[in-house]
C-alpha cells in the first residue's frame, strides 16, 4: 500500500515529530522516496541531518546497537538489510543536470558525484556524515527527475481542473516514474531469506514500533519487533485453525452421529470417514496443509535460520505444535487373552473432548443395546414359563452375545460387555428355576462367553493398531510433501533474493567509489563476499534437508504402500466345550 507522510521541518511540527515519522517511514516501507523541489545543491543536506542520526535511532537487535562510531566496521552494514530502497524524487526540475565538463549526466549520477559526494576536507563534515549515512544503511539508492506540471499559475492552482492543460512532458515522466516504480518496488524483504512481510504482519509491526517510538526511554528494535510480529501472527494463525478444526469436527461428527468407531479397517473412504479418528485426520491434513500456505510468507524452514537472526519456531515445529493442541496420544499396553496388545488413547487437546463425548454416547448406547437384547430372556425368567429351558437359555445367551457384537458401537463396547457379563453371572440364581439347569455347564458358558468376548476385543485392537498405523503414516506423508513443497519454494526464491542482493552490493560499492568514498567501498565489497558465503552456506544446508527428507519421502511412500498391501490379521477364533 502506499502511505504518505508530512516532510522534514513541515510547517507547525515538532522536531521530534519529524524524527518519529521518518523512523515509523523507514522501519515500515520497502521503498521510500524523498521528494524535494528543484536540482538540489549539497547544502541542502543540512536539511536531512536525520538521516544521519537514523543509525542511532533504531537497534538492529538488544545486543547490538549500529552507532556512528560502528560506521567503520563491518556491523554498519547491518541496517541495510531491514532498510527500504530509497529514491530523490526531483520535482519541477527545469534545468538538465551535467557534470564539471558540461555532459549531461543521469539524476542518479548527479546525485552521487555532486551531493553525496564526499568534501575535500581533512576531517568529516556534518554533510559527509549524511552522505555516508544516507548510501551505507539503504540497500538501493536512485534518482529521477520531473518537470513543473504547468508554468501557468493559473493552471497550478487547480492543476486537478485543468489536466488537459498540463506540461505534456510532465505527463511523460510520470508515466515513466509510476512505470519504474511498479518494476522496481518489492514487497517489504522479512527477517529471513527469501522471506516477506503480509500485510496483517505489517500491521502488527507498525504497533510495536509506534510503541517503542511513544516510549521516552527505548528505541525501536527490529529483530525483538520481528520476533513480537511473527510469534502474534503465528499465534493468531494457529488460534484462527483450532477454531476452524474444532467446527469442522463438531459438523462432521454431527453428520455422522454419535457415537461411532475411534477406527476401524471398514473406514477405507478417506475422504468420508465415518469414526472419530478418521473424521480427525481428514481435518487436520486439511488444517495443516492450509496453515503451512498461511505462514510460509514469513516463517522459515528448518535450516533457514541464520545465526544471529530472529529466534523464532520454525515451520516444522509450528506444526507439530498445532498437531498436539488438536490431539495428544498416548500408547498403552494391554493384555488380552496371554497376549499384550498396544492401543492409541488419546490424553489431550481439542480432540480429547470429542473422544470423551463419544465414549460417554457409546456407553449409554451399548447399556441400551444390551438392555433391549436381554428383555426378552428376563421376561421368560419371570413368568416362569415351563417350557423354558436351562438349554434354551443358553441358546439365547450365545444370541445375546453375538447380537450385541454385532451391533455395538463405539470404545465403550467391549467395557459395557464385560459390566454385563458379571451381571449375567449374578443371575445365576433366578437361572436355577429352569429346568435341566447345571451349574457346570453354566460356568462353562459364562467361560466361553468371556473368551469370545477377549478374542472379539483382541481381534478389534490389533485391526485397528494396524489402520491406525497407516492411516498415521499417510497423514505424515502429506504433511512431509507440503512442506518439502515450501522448501522448494523457499530455495527459488532465495535464488532469487540472492542475485538481487549481490546486484545491491555491487551497486552500492560503484555508488561509493562515485561519491570518493574509497574505505566504504571496499567495505561493501567485502560485505557483499560475506553475504554471498552466508547464503551460499545456507542454502548448501538447505539443499542437504531437501535430499534428506526427498529420501524421507521416498522411503515414507514405500512403507506405507507395503501398510496397503498388508492383510489383516487372522481374527483370534476360542474353541468351546459345553459340558451337558
Amino acid at each position: 500500500f502506499l502511505m504518505d507522510t508530512e516532510g522534514i521541518d513541515a510547517a507547525h511540527a515538532r522536531t521530534k515529530d519529524d524524527a518519529s515519522v521518518l523512523v515509523m517511514t523507514v522501519l515500515l516501507s520497502s521503498y521510500f522516496i524523498y521528494n524535494s523541489m528543484g536540482v538540489p545543491r549539497r547544502s541542502d543536506l543540512e536539511k536531512m541531518s536525520y538521516f544521519s542520526k537514523l543509525a542511532t535511532s533504531i537497534a538492529v537487535s538488544q545486543r547490538k546497537t549500529v552507532s556512528q562510531d560502528d560506521m567503520e566496521e563491518d556491523d554498519s552494514f547491518e541496517l541495510k538489510n531491514h532498510f527500504p530502497d530509497f529514491l530523490w524524487l526531483l520535482r519541477d526540475v527545469i534545468l538538465t543536470p551535467t557534470d564539471k565538463d558540461g555532459k549531461e549526466i543521469t539524476p542518479k549520477e548527479y546525485l552521487l558525484t555532486n551531493i553525496l559526494k564526499r568534501s575535500k576536507k581533512f576531517k568529516e563534515t556534518a554533510n559527509d556524515e549524511i552522505s555516508r549515512a544516507i548510501i551505507t544503511v539503504f540497500p538501493t539508492i536512485d534518482c529521477k527527475s520531473i518537470p513543473p506540471p504547468s508554468a501557468d499559475p493559473k493552471v497550478m492552482r487547480g492543476v486537478e481542473e485543468n489536466q488537459d492543460r498540463l506540461n505534456p512532458e510532465f505527463n511523460l515522466q510520470v508515466e515513466k516514474l509510476v512505470e519504474f516504480l511498479f518494476q522496481h518496488v518489492q514487497g517489504k524483504r522479512g527477517p529471513f531469506p527469501g522471506k516477506v512481510v503480509t500485510g496483517p504482519m505489517l500491521a502488527d509491526m507498525a504497533v510495536e514500533y509506534l510503541k517503542a517510538v511513544n516510549d521516552p526511554d527505548a528505541m525501536p528494535c527490529i529483530n525483538d519487533t520481528w520476533q513480537a510480529a511473527i510469534e502474534i501472527r503465528c499465534q493468531k494463525e494457529v488460534e484462527q485453525f483450532l477454531t476452524q478444526y474444532e467446527s469442522e469436527m463438531e459438523e462432521a461428527i454431527a453428520k455422522v452421529g454419535l457415537p461411532m468407531e475411534e477406527d476401524s479397517v471398514d473406514d477405507k473412504d478417506a475422504k468420508k470417514p465415518q469414526t472419530l479418528f478418521g473424521i480427525h485426520r481428514m481435518i487436520l491434513g486439511q488444517k495443516e496443509n492450509a496453515l503451512i500456505k498461511q505462514i510460509a510468507p514469513f516463517v522459515p524452514g528448518a535450516g533457514q535460520l541464520l545465526e544471529g537472526s530472529v529466534p523464532v519456531l520454525s515451520r516444522e515445529k509450528l506444526i507439530e505444535t498445532f498437531e498436539q493442541s488438536t490431539a495428544e496420544f498416548v500408547t498403552v499396553e494391554e493384555k488380552i487373552l496371554g497376549e499384550t496388545v498396544q492401543k492409541k488413547k488419546v490424553k489431550g487437546g481439542i480432540l480429547l473432548k470429542f473422544a470423551q463425548q463419544n465414549h460417554s454416547e457409546s456407553h449409554s448406547s451399548c447399556l441400551a443395546l444390551f438392555q433391549q437384547l436381554y428383555e426378552p430372556i428376563e421376561v421368560k425368567i419371570k413368568v416362569a414359563d415351563t417350557s423354558y429351558t436351562f438349554d434354551k437359555l443358553v441358546v439365547d445367551l450365545e444370541k445375546l452375545q453375538s447380537g450385541y457384537i454385532e451391533k455395538a458401537v463405539g470404545p465403550a463396547k467391549h467395557v459395557v460387555y464385560e459390566e454385563k457379563q458379571s451381571f449375567i453371572k449374578r443371575q445365576e440364581e433366578s437361572y436355577q428355576s429352569l429346568r435341566g439347569f447345571k451349574k457346570e455347564a453354566f460356568e462353562e458358558a459364562q467361560k466361553a462367553a468371556a473368551a469370545t468376548a477377549k478374542a472379539t476385543k483382541l481381534n478389534d485392537t490389533v485391526n485397528n493398531l494396524q489402520i491406525q498405523m497407516k492411516n498415521d503414516a499417510e497423514l505424515h506423508l502429506q504433511k512431509m510433501e507440503q512442506l518439502e513443497k515450501k522448501r522448494k519454494e523457499d530455495l527459488d526464491n532465495m535464488h532469487k533474493e540472492q542475485q538481487q542482493m549481490l546486484n545491491r552490493e555491487r551497486d552500492r560499492a560503484d555508488n561509493f567509489m562515485k561519491a570518493q568514498m574509497e574505505g566504504m567501498s571496499e567495505m561493501a565489497k567485502a560485505n557483499q563476499e560475506q553475504s554471498k558465503q552466508q547464503f551460499t552456506a545456507m542454502m548448501a544446508m538447505m539443499n542437504t534437508m531437501s535430499e534428506t527428507s526427498k529420501g524421507s519421502i521416498e522411503a515414507l511412500k514405500s512403507t506405507v504402500q507395503e501398510m496397503r498391501n498388508i492383510k489383516p490379521p487372522q481374527p483370534v477364533v476360542v474353541s468351546r466345550c459345553v459340558i451337558s
